[in-house]
C-alpha cells in the first residue's frame, strides 16, 4: 500500500529492538492498537511498515538490503525507545534510526515540519517505554540534532521502570498517571498533525522566499558594536546636515509654489531609513547567530527562567524561525487559571522567593498566559467575600483550577484539597472527593483546650480498641500510660500538665496515635488516611510528584534542632498547608501490622522521609510525633480502600526484592575475585587541588578538594573536615550518605552536621566525597535497577577508594586509622571493606540488604569477606530495612568474628536517636581506633 503522499513508500515506519518484543510482545500489541486508532483518526487508509522479526545486532558481513532504504522513505518514523534501543552496535540504531535521519534531511520536507498551529514538529516521533539515562538521551539527540520529544508509555513506581501495559492491574499506582489508551490516542493525533501538515505544506524553496519579518520595538534593541559605530557616524552626519540646513540662506524652506525643497530633508529621510535597516539587520543577526545558541545552552543548564527571558527578547525578531519556535516550545508554557466562581484576583511569585513581591496576573478566568516552563510558583487567590487561598503551580501543567469558599463555609484554620489521589490532577470540571485539611499541625494551645475540657477523662472521645503486643487493654489502664513527664494527663513532652513557656503555637508532640485520634474526635474531624495526606501535599499531581521535593525541602524544618512554631517555615504544599515536610511527623489513619502509618518526617529525620510512608507502634509517644486533622465532605463516597490496613508499605518489595536472604549463599571465591576486579583502576596522578578553605567555625575546618576520578576525564569533589580540638595526624572516617545526596544540589548547604558534628568534636576528621551522580556531580536521573545501577555503583565505589588514595597524600591524616561510616544508603554499603583493605572499622546506621541489585554488586556476595570490626544501629520498625528480612541476615553474614561485631536495635523507624548514635559510634571508634591525639598546648 502506497503512502498518502506521492514518492513515499509508507506513511509510518516502526523501528524497535527485537528483545523489546519478547515476553508479552509489547511492540506487536502497540502496533495493532495504533493501527486501530489510526483507522478512526484518518479518513484515508494509513500504511504502516512493521517488521515482526527485525535484526538485532550488526554483523560485520551484513549487507543492508536496498529494499530497506526504500521502506525508510516514509512520512513519520516511530522508534520504540528503550534502554536497549540506544545502542550504536544494533541494527535498528544504525540502519533505521540514523539512516532515516540522514535520508530525510535531503527530501522535500526535511526532518522538521511546520504544524498548522505554528509549532514545529519532528518527523521522528519517539515512543519511549523506559526512562533513559542522560548518556542515552544525549546519544539520541546527537543524531537528531536537537531535543527528543515524543509520547511516553512508562509505568513508574519506586524501583519500577517498565513499559506501560494496556491492561494494568493497578493503573492508579502509576506515578506517571498515564493511561495506555490515552497515550495511543496521543500518538495517532501527533501522526495526523505531521502528515496533514506535510500534505498542505509548501516546498522548502517557496518557504524560503517568504522570509522572516522582524517586528520593531522601542523597548530594547540589541545592536552589535560595529553597527553601533556606523550608526553614530550617520547620526553625526545628520546632525551636521541639520545645522547646515538651519543656517543656510540660499534655500528658503518653501519656494513660491509651496513645494518642499528636497535637499537636506531628503538626506535626513535617507539616513533615517539606513539607520533603521542597520538596526533591524543587526538585531536579526544577533537573534539568529547568538540568541539561539544561548537559549539552547541555558536549556541544557536547566536555567529555564533565563532562557524564557531571552526567548521573549528574540521573539521580536525571529518569531517565525523554525529552530526558534522549537526552542521556544521548550521554555514557554501556556497557563490557564480558573476559579469557581470566577472574578478572583490572582497573584504569583517564584516558589523559592518567599519574601518577594507578589505580581498580579489578572482576574479569573485567565487564559493561556505565557510562563517559563517547569517553574514552581506560589499562587495567591483573592475574591471579596471569599476565603483567600494559597496554591502551588508548576508551569507545564496547563490549568490551575481552584474552588473558592465563602468565609462562613470553610472550617476555620483549614484548606481545601481538590480531590483524592489522581482526582486532583484530572479534568477540573468533574465531580471530585475534595476534603479539608488543617493548614497547620495541631498546636500545644489547641491540644491543651482538649485536655482542659476533659479529653483524658471523657471516654466518648476514645473510639478505638486499644491493642498492644497483641492484647486488648482497658481504657482505664491506657489512661495511666498517657501521662506527661510528671505523671499528669497529657503529651509525654509536657510537664505538670502544661507545655513549655512561649510554645503556644508549637506543634503538640510526644503523643500516641490513640491520643491524636481522640483529639480529632473531640474537634469533630478525623486523622487523614495515608493517601489523603499525600493528596494534600500534591503527590498525585503529574510532574509534581517527583520534582516538588527539591522546592519544598529547603524551605522546611529539617534542621535537626527541634520542632518550631507551626507555619514559621515557608514551605507550603500544593494546596496551602504548612509543615507537611519536617517539623513533626504526622500520624495517619491507616493501621499496619506494627501499628499505624506516620508521614512527613520530623526535624531530625532524613529529608526523603517527607515523601515516604513510615510506621510506628500505636502507643509510641516520641517527641517527634504530632498530627493534623481532616474533615471529609462526603465520607461515604470515598473509596473503601483508602481506610484499609496497609500490610506492605510501598517500597518494601524494592528493598527486600521478595527474597529470603537468610537462605542465600555467597558466590564461590573464583567468582568473587572476578566481581572484586570490577573495582580496580590504574592509580594515575590525582592532580589534587584545595579549592576552598573555611575557618569560620570554632570546632572544625572545612576544605573543598578536587582531584581526578578513576574513570573518564571527570574531576571528583570531596570535603575534608578537620577538628580544631586535636592534633594531627587525625583518625579519619570516610562517610557515605543516604539517598538525599541524589536529590540535593549542595553537600555543604545540606544537613551534614547532624551526621558529622559529634565525630569532629571527638577529635577525628571526616572525608565526605561527592560520589558519582550526587550533589554537584548530578547528571540526570539515578538508575534504580539493572546494569545501569551496577555501573553507577562501581563508579561510586571507585570514588570511595580514590578518596582514600588522596588521604594517603596528606601528612595530617593517620592512614593506619581509617574507617567506613555510612547512613541509610551508606549503611547498606557496609560491604565496602571487602574491596578496600585500608579500612580498620565499619559503622553502619539504619542499613541492611537491598534487594534491587545484581549479583556483581550485591552485599550477599561480599559480606562474608568483611573481617573488620562492624557496628550496626537500626530501627525495629524501619520499613526500608526490615529487621527480620534485611537487617539480621545482613549482620549474620558478616565475616567479622562475633566478638567484634554488634547490632543494636531501637524502638524507632528509619531513625536512630542521636544521643544513642553518638554514644555507640564514639565508643566504637575509641575501642578500635584508640584515643585521639589531644591538641598541643605548645604554640
Amino acid at each position: 500500500m502506497a503512502s498518502l503522499i506521492h514518492g513515499y513508500e509508507y506513511d509510518i515506519f516502526i523501528s524497535y529492538r527485537q528483545k523489546d518484543n519478547k515476553g508479552d510482545r509489547w511492540v506487536s500489541e502497540f502496533v495493532e492498537a495504533l493501527k486501530t486508532e489510526l483507522e478512526s483518526t484518518f479518513k484515508e487508509e494509513i500504511s504502516v511498515y512493521f517488521d515482526i522479526n527485525p535484526s538485532d545486532y550488526l554483523l560485520e558481513t551484513y549487507d543492508v538490503d536496498a529494499s530497506l532504504k526504500d521502506k525508510l522513505k516514509c512520512l513519520v518514523f516511530i522508534p520504540v525507545i528503550s534502554r536497549t534501543y540506544c545502542d550504536p552496535k544494533s541494527f535498528a540504531w544504525n540502519y533505521e534510526f540514523k539512516a532515516f535521519t540522514e535520508q530525510v534531511s535531503g527530501d522535500q520536507f526535511g526532518l522538521k515540519v511546520k504544524l498548522p498551529n505554528g509549532n514545529v514538529a519532528s518527523r521522528i516521533l519517539p515512543v519511549r517505554i523506559h526512562d533513559l539515562d542522560t548518556e542515552d538521551i544525549k546519544l539520541c539527540e546527537s543524531v537528531t540534532g536537537g531535543f527528543l520529544r515524543g509520547v511516553d508509555f512508562i509505568y513508574k513506581e519506586p524501583g519500577v521502570n517498565r513499559p506501560l501495559r494496556s491492561n494494568e492491574e493497578n493503573p492508579h499506582d502509576n506515578l506517571n498517571h498515564t493511561i495506555y489508551r490515552n497515550q495511543i490516542n496521543k500518538v495517532a493525533l501527533a501522526v495526523k498533525d505531521i502528515i496533514e501538515s506535510m500534505k498542505i505544506s509548501d516546498s522548502p524553496a517557496q518557504l524560503k522566499h517568504k522570509g522572516v519579518q522582524a517586528i520593531g520595538s522601542k523597548k530594547e534593541i540589541i545592536i552589535e558594536e560595529p553597527v553601533k559605530k556606523e550608526i553614530i557616524k550617520l547620526k553625526q552626519k545628520a546632525k551636521e546636515e541639520k545645522i547646515k540646513f538651519g543656517k543656510g540662506r540660499r534655500f528658503p524652506l518653501f519656494n513660491k509654489q509651496g513645494i518642499l525643497i528636497p535637499g537636506s530633508l531628503a538626506t535626513l529621510v535617507i539616513l533615517g531609513v539606513v539607520i533603521f535597516l542597520l538596526i533591524r539587520n543587526s538585531t536579526m543577526k544577533w537573534a539568529k547567530e547568538k540568541a539561539l545558541t544561548e537559549i539552547e545552552q541555558l536549556i541544557f543548564k536547566s536555567d529555564i527562567a533565563a532562557a524564557f527571558k531571552l526567548v521573549q527578547k528574540a521573539d521580536k525578531y525571529i518569531s517565525k524561525d523554525p529552530e526558534f519556535q522549537e526552542l521556544s516550545s521548550l521554555v514557554m508554557s501556556d497557563l490557564t487559571i480558573l476559579t469557581d466562581p470566577p472574578g478572583a484576583s490572582v497573584f504569583t511569585r517564584n516558589y523559592a522567593d518567599t519574601i518577594g513581591k507578589w505580581k498580579k496576573l489578572g482576574i479569573t478566568p485567565i487564559e493561556s498566559l505565557k510562563m517559563p516552563s517547569d517553574e514552581y510558583y506560589q499562587v495567591r487567590i483573592e475574591k471579596s467575600g471569599y476565603e483567600n487561598l494559597m496554591a502551588v503551580i508548576r508551569t507545564g501543567i496547563d490549568t490551575l483550577y481552584r474552588k473558592l469558599f465563602k468565609q462562613v463555609e470553610i472550617p476555620p484554620g483549614m484548606v481545601y484539597v481538590e480531590g483524592y489521589k489522581a482526582e486532583e490532577a484530572g479534568n477540573y470540571l468533574k465531580v471530585k472527593n475534595g476534603f479539608f485539611i488543617d493548614r497547620y499541625e495541631v498546636t500545644n494551645k489547641q491540644y491543651k483546650e482538649f485536655v482542659e475540657n476533659g479529653g483524658y477523662r471523657n471516654q466518648k472521645y476514645w473510639k478505638h480498641e486499644f491493642k498492644k503486643d497483641g492484647k486488648v487493654i482497658r481504657w482505664e489502664e491506657v489512661m495511666s500510660l498517657f501521662v506527661d513527664k510528671t505523671g499528669r494527663p497529657g503529651p509525654f513532652t509536657w510537664e505538670a500538665g502544661d507545655y513549655p513557656d512561649s510554645q503556644d503555637e508549637y506543634p503538640v508532640s510526644g503523643i500516641s496515635w490513640y491520643e491524636a485520634a481522640a483529639y480529632a474526635e473531640y474537634a469533630g474531624k478525623s486523622l487523614p488516611t495515608a493517601e489523603h495526606w499525600g493528596s494534600a501535599v500534591g503527590f498525585y499531581i503529574p510532574y509534581i510528584d517527583n520534582t516538588f521535593g527539591s522546592r519544598i525541602l529547603p524551605l522546611s524544618n529539617f534542621l535537626g534542632k527541634g520542632s518550631d512554631k507551626a507555619g514559621k517555615f515557608p514551605g507550603i504544599s500544593c494546596f496551602g498547608a504548612y509543615d507537611m515536610a519536617g517539623n513533626v511527623r504526622e500520624w495517619c489513619w491507616n493501621e499496619t501490622p506494627v501499628g499505624h502509618i506516620i508521614r512527613g518526617g520530623a526535624w531530625n529525620d532524613p529529608i526523603y522521609m517527607y515523601s515516604d510512608m513510615s510506621q510506628l507502634p500505636s502507643f509510641n509517644r516520641s517527641e517527634k510525633n504530632g498530627f493534623r486533622c481532616v474533615k471529609y465532605i462526603d465520607k461515604e463516597k470515598i473509596p473503601e480502600n483508602a481506610f484499609k490496613l496497609i500490610e506492605n508499605i510501598e517500597g518494601w518489595a524494592y528493598y527486600s526484592g521478595n527474597r529470603d536472604f537468610s537462605k542465600e549463599t555467597p558466590v564461590e571465591d573464583k567468582i568473587f575475585e572476578i566481581y572484586k576486579n570490577q573495582f580496580l583502576y590504574d592509580k594515575t596522578d590525582l592532580n589534587a587541588r584545595v579549592e576552598q578553605k573555611d575557618l569560620s567555625n570554632k570546632d572544625w575546618i572545612i576544605e573543598k578538594i578536587t582531584f581526578d576520578a578513576a574513570y573518564g576525564r571527570e574531576r571528583m569533589i570531596a570535603y575534608l573536615f578537620f577538628p580544631t580540638n586535636a592534633s594531627p595526624p587525625f583518625q579519619t572516617l570516610v562517610f557515605w550518605p543516604g539517598l538525599n545526596a541524589v536529590f540535593e544540589d549542595s553537600l555543604i548547604k545540606g544537613n551534614w552536621k547532624w551526621n558529622l558534628d559529634f565525630i569532629l568534636k571527638s577529635g577525628r576528621a571526616v572525608m565526605y566525597p561527592e560520589y558519582y551522580r550526587t550533589f554537584e556531580r548530578k547528571d540526570g536521573p539515578l538508575p534504580m535497577e539493572g546494569h545501569k545501577l551496577t555501573e553507577w555503583l562501581i563508579k561510586a565505589c571507585k570514588d570511595f577508594r580514590r578518596s582514600i588514595d588522596y588521604l594517603e597524600t596528606r601528612s595530617d591524616i593517620d592512614t593506619n586509622k581509617l574507617g567506613f561510616y555510612g547512613i541509610s544508603w551508606g549503611g547498606s554499603m557496609g560491604w565496602i571493606p571487602a574491596i578496600e583493605g585500608r579500612l580498620k572499622l565499619n559503622i553502619l546506621i539504619i542499613g541492611g540488604f537491598n534487594g534491587a541489585l545484581l549479583p556483581e554488586v550485591h552485599a550477599i556476595n561480599y559480606l562474608s569477606r568483611v573481617k573488620i570490626p562492624t557496628l550496626m544501629l537500626n530501627g525495629r520498625y524501619d520499613y526500608r530495612y526490615n529487621i527480620d528480612i534485611n537487617v539480621e541476615p545482613f549482620f549474620d553474614l558478616l565475616g567479622t568474628p562475633s566478638e567484634h561485631k554488634r547490632l543494636k536495635v531501637y524502638n524507632t523507624d528509619h531513625y536512630v536517636p542521636k544521643d544513642e548514635m553518638i554514644r555507640e559510634v564514639l565508643a566504637w571508634c575509641d575501642k578500635y581506633l584508640g584515643p585521639v591525639k589531644p591538641k598541643s598546648s605548645v604554640p
